[in-house]
C-alpha cells in the first residue's frame, strides 16, 4: 500500500484570491500527495470558515480530517496560509495527519404536523425571529424538566467549535476545543435575568415554539435554514459522530484566539503614565 497521502481540495471559487491560493496549495502538494476526488486521507479547504464547516459536515462518519487554508476575512477555523501550510507540510500532509476532534450537535425538528427532520450542526443552531420581527416566545426544557420561557429575538445553541461564532457576538462564553458542552445564549431577551448557560451535551435541550413570525427560522451553521411555526419542537443532543480539524502547528488555538479574535487584549496605555 502506498504511503503517499490522498488529498482532496475543496475550493470556494467565489472567494477573491481563491484561484491563486488554490494554485499555491497544489504546488505545495506536488510530490507530497495525490490529489483525488474521493476517498481522501485529508481534505484541504480553500476559503473561509464556512468552507471548513461545509466540508466537516460532509465528512461526518469518516475518519478524514479537514485542514483549512484561509482566503476569507477571519479564518478562525481555517488557520493556515499557503506559507504556514508549506512550513508544516511534512507533518500535516499525511495519511494520518495530526488533528483534534470536536463534538457535533444533533438537531431534531418535530413539526406540529408530526413531520420529523433530523439535521447536524457543527457550529450552532440559531433560532431567529425573522420578519416582521415581533418577539419570539420559546419554551425550554432541560433533561426533560420544564425550564424558562424565553421572550426575545431568538436563541443561539452552540457547540464548543461554534462558541466563537454567533454565540460570542451575542455575549455568550467561549468554550475551549474539546470541551464537552453546549452553550445556550439568548438573543436580546426581555428578561435581564436570562443569562447564557453551558450544559453538558448529554443533558438534552428541548425548545418549543409558542409564538413566532412568518419569517422565523432555525438556521444550522448559517447554511441550512428551516422555517418554523407555532407548535414546532427542536431537540438538541450529542451527535453520534465527531468533526475532525487539523490545527496549524505555528498557531495554537489560544494564540489564534488572541490574534484573530482579540481575546483578552488589554487597554492601550499611554507611554508616559505620569499625571500632567
Amino acid at each position: 500500500m502506498s504511503s503517499v497521502p490522498r488529498v482532496q481540495l475543496v475550493t470556494a471559487w467565489d472567494r477573491p484570491g481563491a484561484d491563486a491560493v488554490h494554485d499555491e496549495v497544489q504546488a505545495i502538494l506536488a510530490g507530497r500527495a495525490d490529489v483525488v476526488d474521493e476517498s481522501p486521507d485529508l481534505v484541504i479547504t480553500i476559503g473561509g470558515d464556512g468552507t471548513v464547516i461545509g466540508a466537516a459536515r460532509s465528512l461526518l462518519g469518516t475518519t478524514t480530517p479537514v485542514l483549512g487554508v484561509n482566503c476569507g476575512r477571519l479564518g478562525f477555523l481555517a488557520p493556515f496560509t499557503p506559507h504556514t501550510l508549506e512550513r508544516a507540510a511534512d507533518t500535516v500532509v499525511s495519511t494520518t495527519p495530526p488533528h483534534r476532534t470536536a463534538a457535533v450537535l444533533s438537531v431534531t425538528l418535530t413539526r406540529s404536523t408530526g413531520e420529523v427532520c433530523t439535521e447536524v450542526a457543527i457550529n450552532d443552531a440559531v433560532l431567529n425571529a425573522g420578519p416582521p420581527w415581533r418577539m419570539l416566545d420559546l419554551a425550554l426544557t432541560i433533561e426533560g424538566i420544564e425550564g424558562p420561557r424565553l421572550r426575545g429575538d431568538g436563541l443561539v445553541v452552540a457547540s464548543a467549535t461554534g462558541s466563537t461564532a454567533h454565540n460570542l457576538s451575542a455575549g455568550g462564553p467561549i468554550l475551549a476545543p474539546g470541551a464537552d458542552g453546549v452553550v445556550v445564549t439568548p438573543l436580546a431577551p426581555q428578561s435581564l435575568a436570562f443569562r447564557p448557560i453551558v450544559l453538558t451535551l448529554d443533558q438534552g435541550l428541548g425548545i418549543t415554539v409558542r409564538q413566532c413570525n412568518d419569517g422565523t427560522a432555525l438556521v444550522l451553521d448559517g447554511q441550512v435554514p428551516h422555517t418554523l411555526a407555532v407548535g414546532d419542537h427542536i431537540a438538541i443532543a450529542r451527535h453520534a459522530h465527531v468533526a475532525r480539524f487539523v490545527q496549524c502547528p505555528d498557531e495554537p488555538w489560544w494564540q489564534v484566539l488572541q490574534d484573530r479574535m482579540r481575546w483578552a487584549i488589554g487597554p492601550r496605555l499611554r507611554e508616559d503614565a505620569s499625571c500632567p
